[in-house]
């Protein structure tokens, strides 16, 4: 007779017991959207980092220095102050678990929409800083605000496993295939200097506006 070790066994209820966690968290609906919401937001944002220096030079005509500390110092000064400023604003309302909660997330998207709608339209570099610099304040918002949000709608005994699913979602599906798919984009509608792929990654701000909505109607 085979001899199964303790080892074997407890490794063997560990991926059994993350399987069922898995299959349980599917089916709260606050986390799939939030986190699908996340993913969404963690595509653009992917993008803004890989491309936007590219994008101010070749569509812009700024000059490559600019180019660089422009996006330095939006990228570093936009999502923290937008963090900062997420943990007073989520308590105002109510915290993690109170239901404004996601009514706050619907309406910072809605802003975030706004706001990102005239990036891929400006052409003034001032403009252009300005305008991402409030798209990026209004994500770092989000960001806190929603991940705060799934994470309190989960069990206690769930939420390693939630927020490890989550990272895997953001990353498989957000982050890695953003900057190719912008590529593919820019290649197909004349190059370095196209709009398009700003703003067809802009257009991801709708499925996640969509998601955080049915969050609220829940």
């Amino acid at each position: 007779m085979e001899h199964v070790s303790d080892d074997d066994e407890s490794e063997e209820d560990k991926t059994k017991g993350t399987c069922a966690t898995m299959w349980h968290l599917k089916g709260n609906l606050i986390y799939m959207v939030c986190i699908w919401g996340l993913t969404c937001l963690y595509f653009i944002i992917t993008n803004i980092q890989y491309w936007v220096t590219l994008y101010l030079i070749d569509s812009l005509h700024s000059s490559t220095s600019s180019a660089q500390t422009a996006f330095a110092i939006l990228c570093v000064t936009g999502p923290t102050a937008g963090a900062v400023a997420s943990g007073p604003l989520t308590a105002y309302v109510g915290g993690y678990q109170s239901k404004n909660a996601m009514k706050l997330a619907l309406v910072l998207a809605v802003i975030a929409g706004l706001v990102a709608f005239p990036l891929a339209i400006v052409d003034n570099f001032w403009l252009f800083c300005i305008d991402l610099w409030l798209y990026l304040f209004v994500g770092g918002m989000l960001v806190p605000l929603i991940t705060g949000t799934y994470l309190a709608n989960v069990e206690e005994e769930y939420r390693t496993t939630a927020s490890a699913l989550a990272n895997i979602i953001y990353e498989l599906f957000g982050c890695a295939p953003a900057p190719y798919l912008y590529g593919l984009v820019q290649g197909a509608t004349g190059g370095s200097k196209s709009k398009w792929g700003l703003a067809t990654t802009l257009m991801i701000n709708i499925p996640a506006l969509i998601l955080v909505f049915v969050g609220v109607s829940y």
